[in-house]
C-alpha cells in the first residue's frame, strides 16, 4: 500500500516504505495527486478542472498534454493502476493502492470515528507547499487547509463536550488542550480551554495557560490579548465586579424586524441543525455563522427559521437581508440600510448602518452572499461596532474570517436500503409534504413506503431535489420517477465540492427537467436566467422571446414561478443552473443580455418624464418593483460599454437614486459607467455622441459626490463633464 501523507510533513512512501523522491520533487505531480486524493464521495475529478486549477495560463490543449504528462508519471512511479479513470474526463485513485491521511480523515470523520480522525491529524493541509503560476490551486487548497483544520478543530471539541458530560474531566482537559493546538491557539479556543479550566475547579492551570498565551500574543509589538479575554481570566482569578459598577448599553428603542419570506412547507428534518444554531448564538463569542452547503441544500429556509423562533429573544430587532439580487459588494451595507428600515440619507451607508446598530442587541441574517464576498471587511467592521449583534450568513462558501464558525448544511436524513420504516426519515417527510402540496391527498402507506425512499436516497436527501421531485408525482408513478431518477444517478453521487462548484447534487433533477423540455422551451428557460427577482410577460417576451404557453409550461413543470400579481421568478438554484446551460453558447448569452439591458434601460429612459411630475410615486413604485433587473441592466451596458443604453437612462437613473437618497450607490453606478465606457474603443464618426455620453455621465457622478459631501472631488468631474 502506498502512503501519502499530506496533513502536517509532506509525504509519500511506497509498499515498502521507500520514500518516492521522483514524485516529492516535482510540484505540479504532488498537486495534482493532492487533488485527486481529496476529490470527496465520488472519488473523481474532472480533467478541466484539473487543468484550470494546474496550469491555468496554458492553452486548453496544452494544459491536456501537461496533465496527461503528469499523469503518466505518476503511473511510473506509483503503477499504472494508481491513477484510474471513469469514461474520458474523470480521474481518481485506487483507494486499494494507495492511501491518504486526509482522504482517511474526512472518511473517520462521516463514519463518526472522531477520536482515529483526530489522531490523524500531525498539522495543516500541505503547509508550507506553494504552487507558482496556479493561483485558483492556491486558493484550493487555502479552502481545503481551512476546511479541514476547522472540521478537525470541531470534531475535537464535541469530543471534548462528550467527555465533560460524562464527568472525565481530566479527559476533558486534555482533548481540549488537543483542539486548542489544532486551531492553531486561536483565541476563540484558548477562551474555551479557560472556562474548562475554570469548571474543573483548577484555577491555577486556567492563570497559567492565559499567561503562556498573552506571551505569545505580545511577542508581536502593540498586540494585546482581546478585552473579552482580559476579562475572562479577570473573572477566573477573583470574584465578579459588582455589577452596580458595570457600564451599561445606551438606551436603545426597540427597532421592527424586517419581514422574512413567506414559506411554502413547513421545515422538517433540520432539529438537529436548529439545536446547534441556536446554541452557537447564546455563546457571545460566536456572534457570526455561516450556513454553508449547495444550491437547494435548505440554508435559507434553516435560516428563516432560526429568525422565527428567535424573535422573542431578539426584542431589539430581526431583520433578512436578501443578497441574491445584489450585484456588487459595493452595495451590501445599503441593502442592509434598507433592510433596517433607515431612512434614505447623504452619506455612508456601512457607517449609518454601524451607528444604529452599535447599541442595539439583534439577529442580522445575510441571504445568498457568496457572490459578494469583497463585503466581508463590512461585516467584521459591523461586528466590532456593534457588540450584542448577531449575524447569520447563508452562502456556498464561508467567508474565512477569524470571527467566523461555520455550519456546514447537508442533505435531509435518508432511510436505508434495508429500510421497512423510512417514515420518520427527514427526507420522506418533506417529499410526503411536497407531494401533498402537488396532489392535493398523498400518504404513505405500505405499498408505496419502499419507493419514495428509494426517490429520497437517489437524490441524496437534497430539499430542492426532493421538492422538484415530488412535483412529478402529478404525471408518474412513484416507480417511473425512480427509474427515471436512476438513469442520472451518476451525477447525483458526485461529492459537492468537485466537478463543476455548483449544483453538483441537483444535476441530475435539474438535468432531468432539462431533458423533458423542447429546444423553445430550452432556450427560453436559459434566457430567463439573466432576470435578476422578479419579472413580468411583456419583458420576459422582449427579452427571450417567450409567449404566455411557454411561460405557463414552466410555471407547469414547477422550472418557474408565477407570484401574485402575475409576475414570474425563477427559484435561486434554477436560475444558476439556466445560466450555466445559457453560457455554453456565448452569442446567444451575449445577446440576451444585450437585450434585457437595452429593455430596462429603454424602461427607465422612458419613465424619465414621469420622475419629473405629479407621477412621481407611481414611476419611483414601478421603479422599485424592478430595481435588481435595472441595476442588473445598467451593470451590463457598464461592463460592455453600451453608450446607448448609458445615454439614454443615465439621467433617469439619477433621479431615482436621488429620490430614494441612494447617493453612494448613484456614485458607484456613474464611476463604473465612466470606466466602462473608456474601455471600449471609440466607432467610427461617433466621436461626438460618445463624448456627450460621457460628458452626461461624468456629471452625474459630480452630483453625486456633491451629495455625500464631496463637494471639491464633485466640482472636479463637473468641470471635466464641461470639457466633453
Amino acid at each position: 500500500m502506498i502512503r501519502f501523507g499530506i496533513l502536517g510533513a509532506l509525504e509519500l512512501r511506497d509498499g515498502e516504505g521507500i520514500e518516492v523522491r521522483s514524485v516529492m520533487a516535482q510540484p505540479r505531480r504532488t498537486a495534482l495527486l493532492a487533488c485527486l486524493a481529496l476529490a470527496g464521495v465520488s472519488g473523481f475529478v474532472r480533467r478541466d478542472l484539473l487543468m484550470g486549477r494546474l496550469w491555468p495560463d496554458s492553452p486548453q490543449d496544452r494544459a491536456r498534454h501537461s496533465l496527461n504528462q503528469a499523469v503518466y508519471g505518476l503511473r511510473r512511479s506509483l503503477g499504472l493502476r494508481t491513477i484510474v479513470s471513469r469514461g474520458d474526463e474523470d480521474l481518481g485513485l485506487d483507494s486499494a493502492r494507495i492511501q491518504c491521511d486526509a482522504a482517511t480523515f474526512e472518511t473517520a470523520l462521516r463514519e463518526g470515528r472522531r477520536e482515529e480522525a483526530i489522531a490523524l491529524c500531525r498539522g495543516d493541509l500541505l503547509p508550507g507547499f506553494h504552487l507558482s503560476g496556479a493561483p485558483v490551486f492556491e486558493q484550493w487548497l487555502e479552502t481545503n487547509r481551512s476546511r479541514l483544520r476547522q472540521a478537525a478543530v470541531s470534531a475535537a471539541w464535541d469530543l471534548v463536550d462528550e467527555a465533560e458530560r460524562a464527568g472525565r474531566m481530566a479527559d476533558a482537559v486534555s482533548k481540549a488542550r488537543r483542539a486548542t493546538a489544532l486551531s492553531g491557539e486561536d483565541e476563540l479556543s484558548v477562551q474555551r480551554l479557560l472556562r474548562l479550566l475554570a469548571r474543573g475547579g483548577d484555577r491555577a492551570a486556567a492563570v497559567r495557560t492565559y499567561e503562556a498565551f498573552a506571551r505569545r500574543v505580545r511577542a508581536d509589538p502593540g498586540v494585546e490579548p482581546s478585552p473579552e479575554t482580559k476579562a475572562l481570566i479577570a473573572e477566573i482569578r477573583g470574584p465578579r465586579p459588582d455589577s452596580a459598577t458595570a457600564s451599561s448599553s445606551p438606551p436603545s428603542s426597540p427597532a421592527p424586524a424586517a419581514a422574512l419570506p413567506r414559506q411554502g412547507l413547513p421545515l422538517v428534518g433540520r432539529e438537529d441543525e436548529l439545536g446547534r444554531l441556536e446554541g452557537l448564538l447564546a455563546n457571545p463569542h460566536s456572534r457570526l455563522v455561516t450556513l454553508t452547503g449547495p444550491g437547494g441544500v435548505g440554508k435559507t429556509r434553516l435560516a428563516v427559521e432560526l429568525a422565527l423562533r428567535n424573535r422573542a429573544a431578539c426584542p431589539e430587532g430581526t431583520w433578512f437581508v436578501p443578497l441574491a439580487g445584489v450585484t456588487s459588494a459595493d452595495l451590501v451595507p445599503a441593502a442592509v440600510a434598507q433592510a433596517l428600515g433607515l431612512a434614505p440619507g447623504e452619506g455612508d451607508s456601512g457607517v449609518a448602518v454601524g451607528r444604529y446598530l452599535s447599541h442595539r442587541s439583534g439577529l442580522l441574517v445575510l441571504d445568498n452572499l457568496e457572490h459578494l464576498l469583497d463585503a466581508v471587511g463590512f461585516i467584521a467592521e459591523l461586528l466590532d461596532r456593534a457588540p450584542d449583534l448577531r449575524i447569520v450568513v447563508t452562502s456556498r462558501e464561508s467567508l474565512r474570517l477569524h470571527t467566523e464558525w461555520v455550519l456546514p448544511v447537508e442533505g435531509l436524513e435518508i432511510p436505508s436500503d434495508a429500510s421497512d420504516d423510512p417514515d420518520g426519515c427527514g427526507s420522506v417527510r418533506l417529499f410526503t409534504e411536497a407531494a401533498r402540496r402537488g396532489k392535493g391527498v398523498f400518504r404513505i402507506d405500505e405499498g408505496n413506503r419502499r419507493s419514495v425512499g428509494r426517490i429520497c436516497r437517489l437524490v441524496e436527501g437534497i430539499p430542492l431535489a426532493i421538492e422538484l421531485a415530488a412535483t412529478w408525482t402529478r404525471a408518474m408513478s412513484l416507480d417511473e420517477i425512480g427509474r427515471e431518477l436512476e438513469k442520472s444517478r451518476g451525477f447525483l453521487a458526485r461529492d459537492f465540492r468537485d466537478g463543476p462548484e455548483r449544483h453538483r447534487s441537483l444535476e441530475a433533477a435539474f438535468e432531468h427537467s432539462w431533458s423533458l423540455l423542447d429546444e423553445g422551451l430550452r432556450a427560453v428557460l436559459a434566457g430567463l436566467s439573466v432576470f435578476r427577482g422578479s419579472f413580468d410577460r411583456d419583458a420576459a417576451g422582449e427579452v427571450t422571446g417567450a409567449g404566455l404557453a411557454d411561460l405557463a409550461a414552466l410555471v407547469e413543470k414547477s422550472l418557474v414561478r408565477r407570484l401574485p400579481g402575475g409576475r414570474y421568478e425563477l427559484l435561486e438554484v434554477i436560475r444558476e443552473f439556466a445560466g450555466e446551460k445559457l453560457a455554453r453558447d456565448s452569442g446567444a448569452e451575449a445577446d440576451v443580455l444585450v437585450r434585457h439591458s437595452l429593455y430596462f434601460t429603454d424602461f427607465l429612459a422612458r419613465l424619465r418624464p414621469a420622475l419629473a411630475g405629479p407621477e412621481k410615486d407611481d414611476a419611483l413604485a414601478r421603479v422599485g418593483t424592478e430595481m435588481d433587473n435595472l441595476r442588473a441592466a445598467w451593470g451590463t451596458a457598464t461592463g460592455r460599454g453600451i453608450q446607448s443604453a448609458l445615454g439614454s437612462a443615465a439621467d433617469a437613473l439619477f433621479t431615482v437614486y436621488d429620490c430614494r437618497g441612494w447617493h453612494g450607490e448613484a456614485e458607484v453606478a456613474f464611476r463604473k459607467a465612466v470606466e466602462g465606457l473608456s474601455r471600449v474603443p471609440g466607432s467610427n464618426g461617433d466621436d461626438g455622441s460618445r463624448a456627450s455620453v460621457e460628458g452626461i455621465l461624468l456629471a452625474r457622478r459630480g452630483a453625486a459626490l456633491h451629495r455625500l459631501g464631496r463637494s471639491a472631488e464633485g466640482r472636479g468631474y463637473l468641470q471635466r463633464a464641461l470639457e466633453r
